[in-house]
């Protein structure tokens, strides 16, 4: 999953898509709603790494599947966040930014094909976060779109601004984090332009990596151009299928991709958002 710290490593650092290689792959339609799981009881823990050697961890689960269609019935993500390499970054960060230990409540639902996703974050002033065209309902290659969303208007004011463009890729080669190696992963990269009131502008270059029945698995972030400097790394530690699931063996790690399977830009196995 594409976590709400996306956001917050953008405003205090920043991002980039890199290349992959051309090998000749296919991609099977039918997959579409597997790269974005949201069955209950799904659990993913994620390490962030800062160029200075900052770390911070974050653990997200999934308490309740949801229904497609109403923002009642969406799905429930809850995040743990502890560390400290942001505030390592930048120690003027505001009091209700998240300190060294936050929960947070993310909300996922259907909008004209498209996932939304709405943050909670917790602290002495609660931030509301919203991102419409997060993804869309079904990811497969090949796709562009683009989006736009203010993350602090509500509770700072309008501070910032982004507008993001995004496009897909089948990825060519194995993708290989703490976690494992997989393969077959859906590659986003993002370009995303911040602007403040006071006509302060940077440019940011995310690429996320999603493997098939597992959800996001890599992140990378970077500045100054598709070329430019990495400030932020997220990989996948742990994935675990229920609380009571131990995580997955190195011979089962890898991604294997079937001969059939569903479809949808941030969807589940289970596919609780209909292919979130």
């Amino acid at each position: 999953m594409r976590l709400w710290v996306y956001w917050l490593v953008g405003f205090v650092l920043a991002s980039a898509p890199l290349a992959g290689c051309h090998k000749s792959v296919s991609f099977n339609p039918a997959f579409a709603t597997h790269f974005f799981p949201l069955s209950a009881g799904l659990t993913w823990t994620y390490e962030v790494t800062y160029p200075n050697g900052a770390r911070e961890r974050i653990r997200d689960r999934v308490v309740k599947a949801g229904s497609p269609g109403t923002s009642r019935d969406a799905a429930l993500v809850v995040s743990d966040y502890s560390g400290h390499g942001t505030r390592a970054v930048r120690a003027d960060l505001p009091a209700a930014y998240p300190a060294e230990t936050t929960e947070v409540e993310t909300h996922y639902l259907l909008d004209g094909g498209y996932i939304t996703r709405i943050a909670s974050l917790g602290g002495p002033t609660r931030i509301r976060l919203e991102e419409r065209g997060f993804l869309p309902q079904y990811l497969r290659p090949d796709q562009g779109w683009s989006n736009s969303l203010s993350p602090f208007a509500d509770s700072m004011g309008d501070i910032l601004k982004i507008a993001q463009s995004h496009r897909t890729f089948l990825e060519a080669e194995e993708v290989v984090v703490p976690a494992g190696r997989f393969s077959g992963c859906i590659r986003i990269e993002t370009e995303a332009l911040y602007q403040s009131p006071a006509e302060i502008s940077d440019k940011r270059y995310y690429t996320d990596w999603y493997a098939f029945n597992v959800g996001l698995v890599k992140t990378l972030v970077l500045s100054g151009g598709q070329h430019g400097r990495e400030t932020a790394r997220i990989e996948l530690l742990r994935f675990a299928k229920s609380e009571l699931t131990a995580q997955l063996q190195p011979s089962n790690r890898r991604s294997i991709v079937p001969l059939s399977s569903k479809a949808a830009t941030r969807s589940l196995t289970a596919g609780p958002l209909t292919g979130r």
